[in-house]
């Protein structure tokens, strides 16, 4: 399969450290069509109202689990037994709320927040700028991730106010281990799956295509 560009992790750091083809430069980042993204500071993000470490298996993106505070299981992923083309994720009960269909073009879905699309539409890059990754979720709010403060910021556009604001920080720890935080807002917006599974995409790298 081949490998894509700013998906992956090595890329991911590459561009975090300022030794990528596309280094941060703050504090003007546009967004085609929906202004500027705000200056990074470590003001962006309040205490976060969660902190989730992802843990992949060594086999990479296709296994692994989300937890929380002493080791607590929030999610579960887990190729499906005998057809490892299919990850499915499962919550604390088993109840399965989202997949992902490795292949040529890799599929992914979570219930009532992203209909089946391919992953590069789910994290799609800006033709203008290729440290920004819309992502494509259900609803009227528009998300953007950005590469900052030694990781990547999730920016929420607020239609009344038309600006941007910083609602989630992922960072890669280790070869297989991310942590999220999410603020209050990404919080009730249910955006604990869905970080989740850009944390997946962007794991898998050169997986998804």
């Amino acid at each position: 399969m081949t490998n894509i560009p700013g998906l992956g992790y090595q890329h991911w750091t590459a561009v975090v450290e300022g030794k990528g083809p596309n280094p941060p430069s703050p504090p003007c980042i546009s967004v085609a069509g929906l202004g500027v993204l705000p200056a990074i500071t470590k003001s962006l993000i309040s205490v976060a109202a969660y902190t989730v470490t992802i843990e992949f298996t060594a086999s990479g993106a296709m296994n692994g689990a989300v937890l929380g505070p002493s080791k607590q299981l929030f999610y579960r992923a887990q190729a499906e037994l005998g057809n490892p083309n299919y990850t499915f994720i499962t919550d604390l009960s088993g109840r399965r709320v989202g997949s992902i269909e490795w292949g040529k073009q890799t599929m992914i879905e979570i219930a009532g927040r992203i209909q089946k699309q391919s992953a590069l539409k789910f994290v799609s890059f800006q033709s203008d700028d290729s440290r920004l990754r819309t992502m494509n979720v259900l609803g009227p709010d528009r998300y953007v991730w950005s590469f900052g403060e030694g990781g990547l910021l999730l920016y929420r556009y607020n239609a009344n106010s038309r600006n941007y604001e910083a609602i989630a920080k992922m960072k890669h720890l280790q070869t297989n281990t991310v942590t999220l935080e999410l603020n209050a807002i990404a919080v009730q917006a249910a955006l604990l799956p869905v970080c989740a599974m850009a944390a997946w995409i962007f794991q898998a790298g050169s997986r998804v295509h």
